[in-house]
């Protein structure tokens, strides 16, 4: 097992568990990969492989069993990729397919592995996807967005079947592990909702601060640990919403980006036989409303109803630590405090962490409550032993004795031909049966001794023909295979010539050494010609080389820890700070500038307070305006204004991927006293 973790450097690191997961354990780096050319804005795994998505518009693909980078994929939307799920099948050891939601409101599906072709482009939210969560059957997805909408996305037939209203915009939806229930993470207030016909609201547990990441137990029981952006850890028990249980305050010392359970059955060698037909089946415990709030959550004797034994959680201060959550609650005092987590270890990764995930490639997916599982036609493998035919004359013969109960949606009625918020039939993404066209002509080609054609998209009927392409119009979504895809070349870019056996094995040793050893901040001082030749260059890969040393790095990120507790964001900071705007209080007790008219023009000098690490006489400042960017002839003459010609003096702008601030223009001005030639 692995724990992999993304990093707003663009960077992929993993470390590598014990097998034993005691006191004092060692986190081990298992490898580093520099992944995209942005920051990473999630990851997830499953089997063999990590996905990760970026800023820059692609899903990166990493075989962790194997440790080989398996390339990237373009978003088929346009936009950052900021969230992503695998679907494994119940009881198989590999996802059969991916979801990604993009920053123009569009969720895609994709088969993983062989090719990761892009089977389906679904459109629906009217700004960004912030969150997606997939149901363990495969057969729906449900999605939050920018546009304070949760939506439904029928996975069978590739469309959304349901929208829903939110009173605010969330953050991330998620659902449980049984999938019996989900959360919705709106700021400071988590709600739970069941997933059963009645589609019941079930618990609001609200916060003092904002809920950044959470990790639902398995079964009945309704617990739930949240991740607070001060550190916090807490967990609630859903029978008694009004407090939480228990807390630990100061977990970590910045927020806490991502919570993930570590199963004591991963060390395990995986069970690899089928369920014996007819064997009985373990059924979740009733959610009953105890008289009194308990100060410890109950638990079941076997387990199945808490959270893992062990647990995960990464911060943004680049800390990941090892929980044993074996002693949880016991710890408790009155008023829920002490949460009873042991700390098994921890390692600082020196990078800001934005997401995490576990990788496990010998662990199968578990099977669904209630026996259901697998794939559509796949008779008895994974649905309990019972023959196909056998399933469906029972799910008929429930439907007769059932013809009025309707499945609801929250919050409002189903539409006619939808399938039901938890399907009892788990079915897989179908392909269209060829048409009569189709049929003629693969005859007429075997006739002719010739290639078998292609069918044509979307097979027959009104479906495939409302699905085929227009004469003169290529598809929505094209799927490219993963091997064909390549990074475009720059434009002065020279032939390659392929070297000496030796001189390549050299060098891919030296370029595997570099990636194994390489930190988010810069190892040397970058002289004045080296910035002059990446700047010159100008792609977001050259200047993302000039950083900060390492020091300079801690003490900057410790900075901007403290102005995003102190004000309501970075741009207020700079406004209030160097634009020496007025200031007002906002609902969180936050720093808020006050904007002015447009049509006010503001040119501001202000010298970094981190600079890059350059040479010990390259002075390093910046230029903000208010209202509009400056022309590159603006930005030579305000230069010469100010320095004369006895400086000379390198500019650039950054990149959207590489900006801190993007509501304020700001180019980067880097000069030093002239030298005699």
């Amino acid at each position: 097992m692995q724990l992999v973790v993304g990093t707003y450097e663009r960077f992929l690191l993993g470390y590598a568990l014990p097998d034993a997961l005691a006191a004092d354990c060692e986190l081990r780096r298992s490898f580093t990969h520099a992944a995209h050319q942005g920051p990473v804005r999630c990851l997830d795994a499953a089997g063999p492989w990590v996905v990760s998505g970026g800023q820059d518009d692609q899903l990166h693909i990493y075989d962790v069993a194997r440790g080989r980078d398996l390339g990237f994929v373009m978003n088929p939307g346009d936009g950052a990729v900021p969230c992503a799920a695998f679907h494994t099948p119940p009881g198989a050891a590999s996802p059969s397919h991916l979801l990604s939601g993009s920053d123009d409101g569009g969720v895609a599906i994709w088969r993983a592995g062989g090719g990761w072709e892009a089977l389906k482009l679904m459109r629906g939210h009217r700004g960004p996807v912030r969150g997606l969560a997939l149901h363990p059957s495969g057969r729906l997805a449900l999605s939050v967005g920018h546009d304070a909408s949760l939506r439904m996305w029928n996975l069978a037939k590739g469309r959304c079947s349901y929208t829903a209203r939110l009173d605010a915009e969330a953050d991330a939806v998620q659902f449980a592990p049984g999938g019996q229930r989900y959360a919705l993470v709106c700021d400071k207030l988590i709600s739970l909702h069941a997933t059963d016909a009645e589609g019941g609201h079930l618990a609001q547990l609200r916060h003092d601060r904002r809920a950044c990441c959470l990790l639902q137990a398995p079964g009945g029981a309704g617990l739930l640990l949240a991740g607070l952006d001060d550190g916090r850890l807490a967990l609630w028990d859903a029978r008694a919403p009004a407090a939480p249980a228990a807390q630990l305050p100061k977990a970590h010392a910045a927020r806490i980006r991502a919570l993930v359970a570590v199963t004591p059955g991963a060390a395990a060698p995986p069970q690899r036989g089928r369920q014996r037909a007819g064997a009985p089946r373990a059924r979740p415990p009733a959610v009953a409303r105890p008289r009194r709030r308990p100060s410890v959550p109950a638990r079941r004797a076997d387990g199945g109803g808490g959270l893992p034994q062990h647990i995960a959680s990464a911060s943004s201060d680049g800390v990941v630590k090892l929980w044993d959550a074996r002693a949880l609650g016991r710890g408790g005092g009155a008023g829920g405090a002490g949460l009873g987590l042991a700390a098994l270890g921890q390692v600082a990764t020196g990078g800001r962490i934005t997401c995490m995930a576990l990788s496990a490639p010998d662990r199968r997916a578990p099977p669904l409550p209630g026996g259901a599982g697998g794939e559509a036609g796949g008779g008895g493998e994974a649905g309990g032993g019972k023959p196909k035919k056998q399933k469906q004359a029972q799910q008929a013969k429930q439907q007769q004795q059932q013809p009025q109960q309707t499945p609801r949606r929250p919050g409002g009625a189903p539409a006619p031909g939808d399938a039901a918020l938890v399907p009892r039939v788990v079915t897989a993404i179908k392909k269209k049966k060829p048409s009569r066209h189709d049929m003629v002509a693969a005859a007429a080609a075997a006739a002719a001794g010739g290639p078998r054609p292609r069918p044509r998209p979307g097979g027959g009927g009104k479906a495939g023909r409302a699905a085929r392409p227009a004469a003169g119009k290529k598809p929505a979504v094209q799927p490219v295979p993963l091997e064909q895809q390549r990074p475009r070349p720059r434009a002065a870019q020279r032939p390659r010539v392929s070297p000496p056996p030796a001189a390549a094995a050299a060098a891919a040793a030296r370029r595997a050494g570099m990636a194994a050893e390489a930190p988010p901040w810069a190892t040397a001082v970058l002289t004045w010609d080296e910035v002059a030749e990446l700047i010159r260059v100008g792609t977001v890969e050259s200047l993302g080389k000039l950083r900060r040393s390492e020091a300079q790095l801690l003490e900057y990120r410790a900075f901007m820890d403290k102005v995003r507790a102190d004000y309501a964001s970075v741009a207020d900071f700079i406004k209030i700070s160097v634009l020496e705007r007025a200031c007002r209080m906002n609902a969180d007790g936050k720093k808020e500038a006050v904007d002015m008219e447009h049509g006010s023009q503001q040119l501001v000098w202000h010298r970094n307070d981190f600079p890059y690490y350059f040479e010990d006489d390259v002075q390093h400042w910046l230029l903000w305006s208010t209202e509009r960017a400056l022309e590159p002839t603006e930005i030579a003459a305000q230069v010469d204004a100010r320095w004369g010609a006895d400086w000379e003096a390198l500019t650039f702008v950054n990149p959207a991927a590489l900006q801190s601030v993007l509501s304020v223009w700001h180019c980067h001005v880097l000069v030093r006293p002239r030298r005699p030639a």
